[in-house]
């Protein structure tokens, strides 16, 4: 069990305002007889003189609820003040197209429910919805190639997500405790799953990954409550604790993976069945650990090392084979596999730690 993480949330700078002084309201005064009789010439002035003070790169608003800045002829959302939660970022604002949706732009925002966001927008910021408590559908279009860092961690109402093809990276913590959601879009172009980008999504019984997906981080659907999943053989890394915790009842682990790292699938307790594809060539300190209800596990003639606690307490474990490719098992390998009755080792036995098969029945 890894310790819990403190995150340190950078939120962005708020725009000013513009400001003006007092004299620049008021225009000089003749001390004539029509300057008082006839106000309504100075009213007039007001608006022009608020267009004339607004700093340079900032336009007023034309869209209502949105407040944003200009640079080199685009927009940039940097905020919400609407009272709709039904938002839709405009594609332009006035004759210029809005592009970017500024870091932290939305963030504690009790208000927003559904957001689509344009195929103008090429940029959306790190922790740019972060703990919208409200938010329960989101459409991602395909010009945002990369889903940054927090975008919308703990957004806990979020139910449904749609990430449009052109997606490529889903980035660390990008989802994470989003604990309603039931309903992801995953892309054929996605190639990478980040760090905790899924971790603590509760809700989340299942997922399509897309072939063309490479890499999985480090605790990416970490304690969410997948019950099945399909690995891509084109995925090549598993990231430490990758589905640790997850309600998966069954798993095959692509050749390509090539190192099953630490803890990748330990404390999964509904886990029955691993098939572990010809190609792998280590499993990792604990990646099983606390599998209680494994029954089968295959092991390929390409695993040449077994690791610390990587079987330790599959209690429901009753036999294994060990190719003669393995030739060391680690410290406590299969470690209290209360039913495990034989060891089956095709060649010459491998070299052993201490306790390996301490606890089992014939321990």
């Amino acid at each position: 069990m890894r310790n819990t993480k403190t995150k340190f949330i950078r939120i962005p700078e708020r725009s000013g305002k513009a400001r003006m002084g007092k004299e620049s309201l008021e225009p000089p005064r003749r001390k004539t007889e029509c300057s008082r009789n006839r106000p309504f010439k100075l009213l007039l002035l007001l608006p022009v003189l608020l267009i004339l003070t607004l700093p340079a790169g900032v336009q007023a608003q034309s869209n209502p609820g949105f407040t944003y800045t200009t640079s080199g002829g685009t927009i940039t959302i940097t905020g919400y003040s609407g009272t709709s939660g039904n938002v839709a970022v405009p594609a332009s604002i006035g004759e210029l197209k809005v592009t970017s949706i500024r870091p932290g732009a939305f963030v504690n925002s009790g208000i927003l429910t559904n957001v689509t966001i344009p195929g103008t927008v090429t940029n959306i910021g790190v922790w740019a919805f972060e703990a919208c408590s409200a938010l329960v559908s989101v459409t991602l279009p395909g010009s945002v190639t990369c889903i940054q860092t927090g975008t919308f961690d703990q957004c806990n109402n979020l139910m449904s997500l749609t990430i449009s093809n052109g997606v490529t990276t889903i980035a660390d913590q990008a989802f994470l405790v989003c604990s309603s959601l039931t309903n992801v879009t995953i892309p054929d172009s996605v190639t990478t799953i980040g760090d905790y980008a899924f971790e603590n999504c509760y809700s989340l019984t299942n997922i399509t990954l897309p072939n063309g997906l490479t890499s999985i981080g480090k605790f990416g659907f970490g304690f969410s409550g997948l019950t099945s999943i399909a690995i891509p053989d084109t995925v090549t890394n598993l990231g430490q604790s990758a589905f640790y915790g997850t309600a998966l009842t069954a798993v095959t682990i692509p050749a390509n993976v090539g190192n099953l790292q630490y803890q990748t699938f330990s404390d999964c307790y509904s886990l029955t069945n691993a098939a572990i594809a010809n190609g792998v060539t280590s499993i990792g300190d604990y990646a099983f650990h606390q599998c209680t209800r494994l029954t089968r596990v295959s092991i390929p003639a390409s695993v040449t090392s077994i690791g610390v606690r990587a079987f330790d307490a599959c209690h429901s474990l009753p036999s294994i084979i060990i190719p003669g490719s393995v030739t060391t098992i680690a410290d406590s390998g299969f470690y209290d596999c209360w039913n495990l009755t034989a060891v089956y080792f095709l060649g010459n036995a491998p070299t052993v730690g201490d306790f390996v098969f301490c606890y089992a029945w014939n321990g």
